[in-house]
């Protein structure tokens, strides 16, 4: 087999992993994006009881 062609298919597989590598960090992203606005609740809350003690 052609050296060209095994380098080829050898980045071509690399490639497909990082891409498939980065679509899932990405999906972790959104999940996490999804709940922000309830962290930021509670975070808040705790910060008024804190403040509250005080």
């Amino acid at each position: 087999m052609n050296p060209a062609w095994v380098l080829l298919i050898s980045f071509g597989i690399f490639g497909l992993l990082l891409w498939l590598d980065n679509a899932e960090k990405m999906r972790e992203a959104r999940a996490h994006e999804k709940y922000r606005p309830l962290r930021d609740l509670y975070e808040k809350e705790d910060a008024d009881l804190l403040d509250g003690e005080q």
